[in-house]
């Protein structure tokens, strides 16, 4: 099937918002909370920063910065894959891939501007200048702009990148996305 046939619900994940008031300081504490039971961290900035990340990732539109969350670690098999599960359990429009096309992403983020989750990203992004120069786009609205070509007599399109990422990656690999 081909991507512009799809509909969001059938690419990216989304919660529906409760009906009831949420208190944020709260929601904040059980999603820290719910990440420590699955996952130690070497400092608890780090817990505090992955929290914010899934409370900002709710408010992404109102923000004019878009930062992107890498999670690292010195060793292979350590939980990387695990945190970005719990990641993926709270953030907004959430898209989960190990393995994507420049074509895919550009189409799926112009289409549905969905939380990308990039599990084993040092892989996904090893040599694919095309690939980082999406995901590098920039981390403002302004700024975050790519430009393909729809089909070989086009037309050109111009695309926001600037959407909520999380990538897991193997510290031993150089930093892409």
């Amino acid at each position: 099937r081909e991507a512009s046939r799809k509909t969001a619900s059938d690419v990216v994940e989304n919660a529906e918002p409760g009906s009831h008031r949420v208190e944020g300081a709260a929601l904040a504490s059980r999603i820290h909370t719910q990440l420590g039971a699955h996952a130690v961290f070497a400092s608890p900035h780090e817990s505090v920063a992955c929290t914010r990340w899934i409370m900002g990732s709710r408010s992404m539109d109102a923000w004019r910065l878009r930062p992107k969350l890498q999670l690292h670690s010195p060793v292979k098999r350590c939980g990387k894959t695990t945190l970005l599960g719990a990641i993926r359990g709270f953030a907004r429009g959430r898209l989960t891939t190990s393995s994507v096309s420049a074509a895919a992403l550009f189409r799926v983020i112009d289409a549905w501007e969905p939380t990308l989750l990039i599990d084993e990203a040092d892989l996904c992004l090893r040599d694919r200048p095309d690939l980082n120069g999406i995901l590098n786009a920039g981390d403002t609205r302004s700024a975050a702009r790519v430009i393909r070509a729809l089909g070989d007599d086009g037309p050109e399109r111009a695309a926001a990148a600037d959407g909520d990422m999380a990538a897991r990656r193997d510290a031993e690999e150089p930093a892409t996305a």
